[in-house]
């Protein structure tokens, strides 16, 4: 004879329903260790970092690192300076070659004006060219200061004057020639 059991159908519900049950608990036993490993991993970086910072912390307290930051300002406020009378040494020089009138170019134009049967003893340049010089006839230095007029260097040029020197055997004379004045207005 065959045994019924009535009550079967529940076994297996109960089976069925023990069997998610342990899915669940499963499931939700691995979500908690992985939110613990996380955590444990996120204190664990936490306190690696508080540490790192504490030994950087020591490390730019230690006497070594702010004498050097001393001496690096200093040598930073050094430097600062320093550019600042390079400028200003700069512009300075830039105003000076704006008003040096003698260079290599005007002792070139000048002796290339000089006739043959003129020397030059005494050159003096300084807010005026001072030239004084010897030559055989006067023609020679009325041909000179005739040149440097003709160059446009100068403002005026004029002969201050001839000497014939002792025995005939020529003239000194003196010329002194006044530079032009720049425009100041056409630099600005």
């Amino acid at each position: 004879m065959n045994d019924f059991n009535f009550f079967e159908p529940f076994f297996e519900e109960k089976k069925k329903l023990n069997l998610k049950f342990t899915y669940v608990i499963i499931s939700i036993s691995f979500i908690v260790l992985l939110i613990s490993a996380a955590y444990l991993y996120t204190v664990f970086k936490i306190n690696s970092l508080d540490n790192n910072l504490a030994r950087q912390k020591d490390v730019l307290a230690s006497k070594e690192l702010k004498e050097a930051s001393q001496k690096l300002s200093i040598k930073q406020k050094r430097l600062n300076l320093l550019n600042n009378y390079y400028n200003v040494v700069e512009k300075v020089d830039k105003s000076v070659q704006k008003e040096d009138k003698i260079d290599t170019n005007f002792i070139k134009n000048i002796s290339n004006e000089v006739p043959q049967k003129v020397t030059f003893q005494v050159m003096n340049i300084s807010d005026t060219v001072n030239i004084q010089g010897s030559s055989q006839d006067r023609d020679s230095i009325g041909e000179f200061e005739f040149n440097l007029k003709k160059t446009d260097m100068f403002k005026e040029v004029h002969i201050a004057n001839i000497i014939a020197k002792e025995e005939g055997a020529g003239y000194t004379f003196n010329i002194i020639c006044s530079f032009k004045e720049e425009n100041n207005n056409e630099t600005k």
